[in-house]
Order: C-alpha cells, then sequence, then structure tokens
C-alpha cells in the first residue's frame, strides 16, 4: 500500500481540488482510518508478543475492511458539529485510500472491498511500492503538506453532545472493536492471508503461502531462514543471492516448516515504515492541536 505520506497528499491535493474549502483535518484523518488496525497490530506485537498473530492479522482485515472504516467514520462523525459533512469526508477519504491500496503489488494481501458479501482481499497490482512513480509521488506530497500546513484551520469539529450522541458513537465503537470476533473464524475458515495453512503446520506440506515484506534472516552457518508475520521463522529453499532482507515472496511448502520460494522481490529498508510513521505523527500532532486548541463547542 502507499505510505502514508503519499496518502496525506494524493488524497488532500484531490479534495483540495474539487472542493476548495474543504477542512484538510478530516482529509488527512480519513487517510489513516483504514490503517488504524494495522498501526494498534504493531503496537501489539511490541506489548503482547505472545499474542495469537494469525488470529490478530485476521481481526485487523475486519476492521481495515472499508465496511469497518465506515462503522469507525460514524461513530467519529455522531460527535461532530455537521456529522453529515464529517461522515461523508470520512467515509470517502476511507474508500479513496482503500482504491489507491488496491493499485499496488502485495501478494498475500489486499484490500477488502465488499464485506459482508465477499471477505476476499483485492489486489490490482499494477505498480510496486519502489517504483520511481512512489518516489515522485512522496516528494510531492512533502510538497503539498509542507504548502498547506500553516493554512489548515483550527477551530471546533466536535460537539459537547447529549448522552444520546455519545450513546450512539460508543455502540458504533463497540461494533467496530468487537464485532471481528464474529467474524473474523470465517476469514480463516478462507485461508485469506493464507491463514489455515499456516495454522495447521502437520498439514502445510505441498500448500502455496504468498508472504508480503517478510523478513529475512541467516541461521548460525548462513543458511537463509524467513520470517513471516506469524513470528514464525520457515527453513528457505531457492533463495541464492544476498540483498535487502525484506522481501516478498510466492512459494509452496516442501515440509511443516520448510518453504521453496518460486518467485520473490526485494524491497528497500525502512523507507515505507519511515514515511508512514511521518504521515501518522503528523496526523497525531494535527489533530491534538485541535483539541488542545477547543476542539469542541457547547451543543445549543
Amino acid at each position: 500500500m502507499p505510505n502514508t505520506l503519499v496518502h496525506l497528499g494524493i488524497q488532500g491535493f484531490t479534495a483540495r481540488t474539487l472542493v476548495p474549502a474543504i477542512d484538510l483535518r478530516l482529509v488527512y484523518l480519513s487517510c489513516v482510518l483504514p490503517d488504524v488496525p494495522w498501526i494498534a497490530q504493531r503496537a501489539l506485537h511490541f506489548l503482547a508478543p505472545g499474542v495469537d498473530r494469525i488470529a490478530l492479522s485476521l481481526w485487523c482485515g475486519v476492521q481495515g475492511s472499508l465496511l469497518f472504516s465506515v462503522i469507525l467514520a460514524a461513530s467519529i462523525a455522531v460527535l461532530a458539529i455537521e456529522p453529515r459533512k464529517v461522515f461523508a469526508v470520512l467515509a470517502s477519504g476511507a474508500l479513496f485510500h482503500l482504491l489507491l491500496d488496491m493499485m499496488q503489488v502485495k501478494w498475500g494481501r489486499g484490500v477488502i472491498l465488499f464485506a459482508p458479501f465477499d471477505w476476499q482481499p483485492i489486489s490490482l497490482g499494477l505498480v510496486r511500492p519502489e517504483h520511481p512513480l512512489s518516489y515522485v509521488l512522496l516528494a510531492a506530497s512533502v510538497l503539498f503538506v509542507v504548502v498547506t500546513w500553516r493554512r489548515i484551520e483550527h477551530g471546533p469539529v466536535f460537539r459537547r453532545s447529549s448522552p444520546a450522541r455519545w450513546c450512539a458513537a460508543g455502540t458504533l465503537a463497540l461494533v467496530y472493536l468487537l464485532a471481528p470476533a464474529l467474524l473474523a473464524p470465517a476469514l480463516r475458515e478462507a485461508n485469506i492471508y493464507d491463514s489455515a495453512t499456516l495454522a495447521d503446520a502437520n498439514a502445510r506440506t505441498g500448500k502455496r503461502a504468498w508472504f508480503d515484506r517478510a523478513r529475512l534472516r541467516r541461521d548460525e552457518t548462513g543458511r537463509p531462514m524467513l520470517e513471516i508475520f506469524t513470528g514464525e521463522v520457515l527453513r528457505v529453499e531457492g533463495l541464492a543471492e544476498d540483498g535487502t532482507d525484506l522481501i516478498s515472496t510466492k512459494g509452496v511448502f516442501t515440509g511443516p516448516d520448510t518453504y521453496a520460494i518460486q518467485s520473490y522481490h526485494r524491497h528497500p529498508n525502512g523507507v515505507r515504515l519511515g514515511a508512514s510513521a511521518i504521515g501518522v505523527f503528523l496526523v497525531a500532532v494535527l489533530w491534538a492541536r485541535t483539541l488542545l486548541a477547543g476542539g469542541w463547542r457547547r451543543e445549543r
């Protein structure tokens, strides 16, 4: 998926072109809504290293879908001064975010657009994150954010709402947080993210698996090992050359802990993660400043 800075630039520029008076704070917030569960996943990996990572990935897959991004947008918009306007910006921005994500090559991953009717991830695979166009867009996005930053308004967005509004917002938030418990088992059964394959080591021999941005390690003898998103480390066949340690692969299991790579792509270390971290930090700073400066207005 494009890094967060690119999302800010593309979505911010498009929104300002179509609606010059649009509040960039809302546009930028919409840029991170579908990524909220994946950001939380990284934090949980650090804070609770023993968590079931397959279950967590499926949970995040549900929450990162368009359906649940819209639910999250609604829970925020209920408390806004102009709830319809805020919901329209957040929901359309989340959709735009997912459509951009869908353009990139992402083996074994994708965008869940049509839930609850279809939970299969979609990836059109048109461009890799390392394509020169991605770096052009990153530079242009940084320029757009810098140029427009001082002109972003900081007036109130939310109202000091009635108990009924808080109840509605809380109910939607609970649906967002807890409903994945009911839906994630169906995703595992459908082998989304190769989850069923990975969960049963004794039955995985001969089955294919695709991994996006796995970590290449070396054992004490220098033999390549692959650390996948579950935290499991696999012995690797079919990888001869050295290079960066961030790699996407297509392959098949030749044993319970042995993985034969049929094709792979190496990614530069740190570029996407760094740009995303900066983008998320900017959005957090922007909204912290808004709320501390009086982002709430008393309901009449």
